[in-house]
């Protein structure tokens, strides 16, 4: 999934670049109270010299709850997107587009 993309010295979001960052607002995963948390877990994980067990538990608890997370946003994006159906009579056809001289030969003037 692509969320941004570089044009020349400027981060320009795309469409679901916007689409994430509004939807992560409000959310613990970028709040400030979350990253001094984590910040303070990592600090008694060094002063009480926890070493690399007690870091590797601090890495899956952020783990589990980054993927609770963003299974939560997802659920959010996914209803948010939903749009109600047109009944059988409200649809309209509109054309779509027409090959003319198409590499393998086909001609037909719309689909």
């Amino acid at each position: 999934m692509k969320n941004a993309v570089l044009n020349k010295k400027h981060l320009i979001s795309t469409e679901k670049g916007r689409e994430l960052i509004k939807n992560l607002q409000g959310s613990r995963i970028v709040s400030v109270e979350m990253t001094s948390e984590w910040e303070q877990q990592l600090e008694s994980i060094y002063k009480n010299k926890k070493g690399f067990g007690g870091y590797k538990d601090f890495l899956e608890k952020i783990k589990t709850f980054t993927k609770e997370e963003v299974e939560r946003i997802k659920k959010l994006t996914f209803q948010a997107s939903l749009k109600p159906f047109k009944e059988k009579g409200e649809r309209k056809s509109k054309k779509v587009g027409s090959v003319r001289n198409h590499p393998k030969g086909y001609r037909r003037s719309s689909f």
